[in-house]
């Protein structure tokens, strides 16, 4: 969907009139243009509805592990004030785990309302996009006419088909050197795959079991004040 979103938000009314400036008649391209930015208002809108869906099914996700890390949380307080601590300790182990998948599962929304925002973006600018050109179609036409004393290599129709590329295609590959750049991956080694995978999982073990220690130190404490107001 990245590169659908991408490619759509290159069409713009400058890309199509430096495309019809290289075609030999401007006026008879211009329907087929239509047609494919048509379709491709149509498949902006097809990535919009299932990004919104996977948006509603990561929130629903998500408000799940909320609401089981809640119950874990109070099962273990609970627990604890029934004597019961290694049940207390298992809940809260369960929940710490929960806590990591809710973590995984805000991303994953945050991905999905970025997706949804693009493939929403992407339909509205070519909507736009395909008004102005009905719009000023007369004076682009009459522009990519004036052109042709300055081009001698007009291409057809036929011709972009023949090269096996969409009209659409072929407008949002204009003026491409605005844009280009190179990226460089870095070549470095991460220091972290040198780590002691062992000694990792050791470490993120004693953590957990200090996280546990310090959420039962808690429960205690908040049974500790509230026996005492009792009081």
């Amino acid at each position: 969907m990245a590169g659908l979103t991408s490619r759509l938000k290159r069409i713009t009314l400058s890309r199509i009139r430096a495309f019809l400036e290289t075609v030999e008649d401007p006026e008879a391209v211009i329907p087929q243009l239509i047609r494919e930015m048509l379709r491709g208002i149509e498949e902006a809108a097809g990535a919009e509805s299932k990004a919104n869906a996977a948006l509603k099914a990561n929130q629903r996700r998500l408000d799940e592990s909320i609401g089981r890390s809640m119950r874990l949380e109070k099962g273990a307080e609970l627990a604890l004030r029934q004597g019961d601590e290694s049940l207390a300790r298992e809940a809260l182990a369960e929940q710490i785990k929960s806590e990591r998948l809710i973590e995984d599962q805000r991303l994953a929304l945050s991905q999905s309302e970025d997706a949804l925002q693009k493939a929403r973006e992407s339909r509205l600018h070519l909507q736009g996009q395909l008004q102005e050109l009905k719009r000023r179609k007369a004076e682009i036409i009459a522009r990519a006419r004036s052109a042709k004393a300055l081009n001698e290599n007009f291409r057809t129709v036929a011709d972009i088909r023949k090269a096996g590329s969409a009209i659409l295609n072929e407008v949002s590959r204009m003026q491409q050197s605005e844009k280009e750049g190179v990226s460089i991956a870095s070549a470095g080694i991460d220091s972290a795959s040198k780590f002691d995978r062992s000694l990792e999982g050791r470490l993120r073990a004693l953590e957990r079991e200090a996280e546990i220690e310090r959420r039962l130190a808690s429960i205690r404490s908040r049974k500790q004040s509230k026996s005492n107001r009792d009081a």
